[in-house]
């Protein structure tokens, strides 16, 4: 009797785990939207792929950052071709095989690709980029409250984590606010029928997309490239949803639009993040008080949700 008492805890145990384990071990199967490109890092040789392809993707290997040496900063994920060989493309060009939809304007951006400027700025580690020219952007609501207050040592108050990138290069000091990863991109989110972006540090693969009366319920998979250790400065750092959910586990996140808003919860009622849908005066005013503590308000349009009102809310006052 007590065996058989052993087994069925352990069974009910497994129920409650498989869920969250099991799709987690499978294929990540793509398709290609439209004709594009793949490319091999080290010598960008390319690989034409027709709208329609499927390619299977390399889990550990989502990021932000090169499709080859030379070819500019963007999400890109990777796979093997038939001989291999490991090759990157363009997430924004693919969606998930079976997916019970795909994103709409409300919440996708186009962003170009960016490039580096290892002069005018510096970082710890990776290539330093350069913010280009977007009408639009996805970022903590946070900035709003920074850049109207203009003392960008409030967001060492909200990101303490922040002040770790300051150091030396060669002997020469430069201070945390000098740095690219400390700029917009540190919690911008991206959002793409392949892969969701939540600032530095967080990658989430999609499984499956689907439109909801309150915005999209989304499945997917926390890559297992996301390197939880190395960078204290990443946005989710010390957040329930970091501590809770580790790369490689499954999820399912719920975005609620609201306005100009987006607050983010797990299927399991963590809160991830609230966002806010910001323009290009935003976005440049912004950059300007990071790096330089000044910023002109003048022409800045604010953000709000569809009441008129801003801020957080939590779940259960919608």
């Amino acid at each position: 009797m007590k065996n058989l008492v052993h087994k069925i805890a352990i069974l009910s145990f497994l129920c409650i785990l498989l869920p969250s384990v099991l799709p987690a071990q499978e294929q990540l199967i793509f398709i290609a939207e439209q004709d594009t490109v793949a490319y091999h890092f080290m010598s960008g040789d390319e690989l034409i792929i027709r709208a329609g392809e499927r390619i299977v993707l390399n889990r550990n290997d989502v990021r932000y950052g090169n499709v080859h040496r030379h070819g500019g900063f963007h999400l890109v994920m990777s796979f093997s071709d038939e001989q291999g060989i490991s090759r990157s493309v363009f997430a924004k060009h693919f969606r998930p095989l079976n997916t019970g939809g795909v994103f709409c304007e409300d919440i996708f951006i186009d962003y170009p690709i960016e490039h580096s400027d290892g002069v005018a700025i510096r970082q710890m580690s990776d290539s330093p980029i350069v913010i280009g020219d977007v009408d639009a952007m996805w970022v903590p609501y946070y900035y709003r409250e920074v850049l109207m207050g203009q003392d960008r040592d409030r967001l060492l108050e909200i990101r303490p984590g922040l002040i770790q990138l300051q150091g030396h290069i060669s002997g020469e000091f430069f201070p945390w606010h000098g740095t690219s990863q400390a700029d917009i991109q540190n919690g911008r989110a991206m959002f793409y029928n392949s892969v969701v972006k939540l600032g530095l540090g967080t990658h989430i693969i999609l499984r499956n997309i689907l439109r909801m009366d309150f915005g999209y319920r989304v499945d997917g998979v926390i890559s297992d490239g996301d390197q939880r250790e190395r960078w204290p400065w990443v946005f989710l750092r010390g957040s329930e949803f970091w501590d809770r959910y580790r790369p490689g586990q499954a999820v399912t996140l719920l975005l609620y639009l609201d306005g100009e808003y987006l607050d983010i919860y797990t299927s399991s009622g963590i809160q991830v993040a609230t966002y806010i849908r910001v323009g290009r005066e935003f976005i440049a005013q912004y950059q300007s008080l990071i790096r330089t503590n000044t910023a002109d308000l003048t022409n800045v349009r604010w953000p709000s949700r569809a009441d008129g009102s801003t801020g957080v809310r939590p779940r259960g006052s919608r």
